[in-house]
């Protein structure tokens, strides 16, 4: 056997080892958590979830309200202005609200800017308090885009005095088709800055100190939310001012694309200990 047939069966039995170990959740052993990685995750993803849901209704919540007023408006000129203030908070860097909000809420309000909780003890009031700047951060430029899908739903019924409840949910599973991945991403800038104990804070700090390991399967946990929130686009009615709604049925190329983006993720991640070996008892 030449050596270039040798490196091609052992780059296969890596690829094979490694999704094996994808699906039994085996993603190695994370020398600057001391546990494995999988574990590691599945403690901070309960609070990653929480914070992308809650942003996401205020998403929803805030796009149907701003897509109503806008087709519902009359004068050209407040029609216009409604626009043009959309489309400014669209164009606000998250990182650069998230700075204005914190620093208006340091010295102007009482709401927490950082943490969780504000004790050790868990009160539910306390709880929520600190998911209102985090919520509100994430929901206000993404509830943006979606007052775009609303405002075409709207638009499109003209004069109907009354909307049924069961035709909302095209806006709404449009809306979180194809603003969910992207507000799902923009967690992994959030969490650090408000110190929300997710899935990213452990991502940076993989990071931080080099763990291979955590960060690769951090970025495997983030890639499956985004591909499942994508195959939710390719499946959904879409009333997006894009008339997605005219492609033909089927899987789409981003689609695949984000398929081949999550396989590469898993074997990455798998990989990652092979890559860079730590033994459980290592001591640096």
């Amino acid at each position: 056997m030449d050596r270039r047939s040798f490196r091609l069966l052992a780059l296969l039995g890596l690829l094979l080892a490694s999704t094996f170990a994808v699906l039994h959740a085996d993603l190695g052993w994370s020398p600057s958590s001391y546990q494995p990685v999988s574990q590691a995750i599945l403690e901070r993803l309960p609070a990653t979830i929480e914070l992308a849901f809650f942003a996401l209704v205020a998403t929803v919540v805030l796009g149907a309200i701003a897509g109503f007023a806008r087709a519902r408006t009359r004068p050209p000129a407040l029609r216009g202005g409604l626009a043009l203030l959309q489309l400014a908070v669209r164009a606000i860097p998250i990182f650069v609200l998230a700075t204005l909000l914190q620093m208006l809420a340091m010295f102007r309000t009482s709401l927490p800017i950082a943490g969780m909780t504000s004790g050790a003890a868990f009160g539910l009031r306390d709880h929520l308090t600190h998911l209102i700047l985090p919520v509100l951060i994430l929901a206000v430029p993404f509830g943006a885009w979606s007052s775009l899908i609303f405002h075409d739903f709207f638009r499109a019924r003209g004069n109907a005095s009354r909307t049924e409840l069961r035709s909302l949910v095209e806006p709404v599973a449009t809306t979180v088709a194809f603003v969910g991945p992207a507000l799902l991403t923009a967690t992994l800038l959030i969490e650090p800055r408000f110190a929300w104990p997710g899935v990213a804070r452990l991502f940076f700090n993989g990071l931080s100190q080099l763990d291979l390991a955590l960060a690769a399967g951090c970025l495997l946990t983030y890639s499956a939310g985004v591909v499942l929130l994508k195959l939710c686009a390719a499946f959904s009615p879409s009333s997006s001012p894009r008339n997605l709604a005219s492609r033909p049925p089927g899987i789409s190329v981003v689609t695949i694309v984000a398929l081949v983006v999550l396989l590469g993720a898993a074997l990455a991640a798998a990989g990652a200990n092979v890559i860079a070996p730590f033994d459980p008892n290592f001591i640096d």
